[in-house]
Order: C-alpha cells, then structure tokens, then sequence
C-alpha cells in the first residue's frame, strides 16, 4: 500500500509498519507494533505482533522534533513536551481577592503587595508554584517552600477557580501564565496556612506591604521538596 502527502508530492509512502493502542478494563494502556505485509493477491495483513520499545518511542519522537532550535529564557528551569518550570524573581504584583467571608483580606483587592521568589510548573490544564528563600535561579537541589497564597495545596498545586489557561505551554508562555496566575481572584484558604508568619493572612499582607518585601522568614518549608524532586517526582 503507497500513499503520498498531496497528489503533486515528489515523495511517496509505502505502508511498513502499524502501532495499535490498546486499553484494558483497569484502564491501563498498552502499545503493539505489527509489520505489515501483503498475501499473494495484494491484500495487506498485520503480521504477528510485538511490544513497542524504548527505541520505537524514540523513533517516534524523533520524526516529531525534526525543528531548528529555540532559545530559552534564563529564567525556563526545565522544559518538555506540553510541559515547562520556570522561576520568578521577587516582584511587586497587583493582586485580587474575591473573599466574602475575610473583609480583611478583601481590603487588599486590587493592592500592589510584594512577592517572594517563585517557581511555576505548568502543563495542559494544571498548574503548580512554590516560593523560594533566595532571590537567585534554583538549580536542582535548590529546597523549596509552600506558595504564600490562598487557592493552594501542600504540593502546589492551585485551585484555578478563575485563572485563564494559556493555550501554549512553553518557554514563551511563561510570562502570560504567570500575568494570568495574578490576575485571577484568590478566594479562599484550601487545606491550612501557606506561610509561617505567626498573623492570618491579612497581616501578612499588611506586614509585605509594610516593609515594601516578602520577608523569606515567613515562607514555610515544603516539606523536603526540592526543584529537582518537584519536576522529576525523585
């Protein structure tokens, strides 16, 4: 069996292999390469089958990242497919609370307050940050603490609530996600305090504001993760 891109190609195709998908009851997946092969009257068949490796992935992303180079930001941490890490200096953010139930948190909507230095990790849809005790780019060892905000886990993870997701998730979208990440209203504390500051949240924004920095002695260690085991999972 041949095939070519547009009837005018110079290029033509011929059929040589199949890659099926499968997927079983316990919704684990599960990838076959089968040659293909015609029978004496020219009708192709699926020879016996064997498991996709290492190399045919391999294989496979290759012919995918057949692209010139691109540069990438200092500030990009680490990079994949549909994937990018990425730091941000200490900063001055306008902020936004949609917090019925803390008029003193609300009193801060639309305030610039002061921010300690973060690490964003996004991918499709998701969407995690940490904070950092020191205003310089993390390597992989680097310890990281919990994101002083509301709309945060433990493992930081964020409820997006209003946030728009970018469409692009690459080195050149970081600075929309994060311009996103801060114009989203923060509306409510998740699962327990984000920061050590012995105050509530209010006072912690007073105090930020109030000494015009984020103070790294209000950031709360997150628990021995580090950039390395936060982009990794080691």
């Amino acid at each position: 069996m041949n095939a070519s891109l547009t009837e005018d190609a110079p290029t033509s195709y011929t059929l040589e292999s199949a890659i099926l998908l499968y997927r079983g009851a316990d919704k684990s997946n599960l990838a076959m390469r089968y040659d293909v092969r015609a029978d004496a009257e020219g009708v192709v068949r699926l020879a016996d089958g064997r498991f996709a490796t290492g190399s045919l992935v391999k294989e496979l992303l290759a012919m995918l990242d057949r692209a010139p180079l691109s540069y990438v930001p200092p500030s990009v941490i680490a990079t994949a497919r549909d994937a990018v890490a990425w730091y941000e200096p200490a900063a001055m953010q306008t902020m936004y609370f949609d917090a019925d139930r803390d008029r003193a948190v609300t009193a801060f909507d639309g305030k610039v307050i002061p921010q300690p230095p973060l690490v964003f990790i996004a991918s499709k849809r998701s969407l995690r940050v940490f904070a950092l005790r020191t205003d310089t780019r993390p390597d992989l060892t680097t310890p990281l603490c919990e994101a002083p905000y509301w709309n945060t886990y433990e493992d930081g993870g964020i409820c997006l609530g209003s946030m728009k997701i970018p469409a692009a998730v690459d080195p050149s979208a970081t600075a929309q996600w994060t311009r996103n990440f801060f114009r989203s209203s923060f509306t409510h504390l998740t699962t327990g305090k984000r920061w050590a500051h012995r105050g509530t949240y209010a006072e912690l924004l007073a105090d930020a504001v109030k000494l015009g920095h984020f103070d790294p002695v209000w950031l709360k260690p997150a628990r021995g993760t580090t950039i390395k085991s936060a982009i990794c999972g080691d």
